[in-house]
């Protein structure tokens, strides 16, 4: 079952936040201009701290809903922030950075074992309310959460500002049918440098 838990965290973060005029860790939400077609999506809007956005390679669609609504029938992952889950499926982070070569790479069968890494249950991940982070408490979803996915983007919050870090890398997403999608993460920002639009390469079916 789904909610929200409240959770302290280290006090040192929330003196750094206290030390700054506005600890704003996600940006303001502003206009996107999302767009996606055949083997892309740019700035889809995961701004907010409350939502998820689904994700249909096939269709090119994604829609955003909020946590507690029900998901949509067609969906392959879905993007909180930066953070992923799956719908069923599992990931693999390969070693590529290019999707070409990781697509080429699989289907010359290097990757014929591969470990796959399933969503987990997660109780401190997703983070859906920062309000309180000058008093050092933030709220948390429990949600399922895929930790191999959400490789992705670093986001170090031991620091403010804090320090985003891309792997750069292309990830393998086998969904709950045995399909398998290349996904490579591009931007985390907008061209006006809002955090929180995401835009990626994919090739699926591979």
């Amino acid at each position: 079952m789904k909610g929200i838990r409240s959770i302290i965290v280290n006090a040192a973060l929330g003196a750094l936040c206290a030390g700054l005029s506005a600890c704003n860790v996600y940006d303001d939400p502003g206009d996107g201009g999302s767009s996606s077609g055949e083997g892309y999506f740019s700035n889809v809007d995961a701004t907010s701290y409350t939502d998820w956005v689904y994700i249909d390679l096939r269709g090119g669609t994604s829609e955003r809903l909020g946590m507690e609504a029900e998901a949509p029938a067609e969906w392959d992952f879905a993007m909180h922030r930066y953070d992923c889950k799956t719908n069923g499926g599992s990931v693999f982070e390969t070693g590529y950075t290019v999707l070409d070569d990781a697509v080429e790479a699989w289907k010359a069968g290097t990757f014929d074992d591969v470990s796959w890494v399933a969503d987990v249950w997660s109780t401190d991940k997703i983070i859906v309310d920062m309000s309180g982070m000058m008093d050092g408490n933030i709220e948390y979803a429990e949600t399922y959460y895929n930790a191999e996915f959400t490789k992705w983007l670093d986001l170090d919050l031991s620091v403010m500002p804090p320090v985003y870090t891309p792997s750069d890398k292309v990830y393998l997403l086998k969904t709950a049918a045995g399909e398998v999608a290349a996904v490579r993460f591009g931007n985390y920002m907008n061209d006006a440098g809002v955090k929180g639009y995401i835009s990626f390469e994919y090739v699926f079916p591979l």
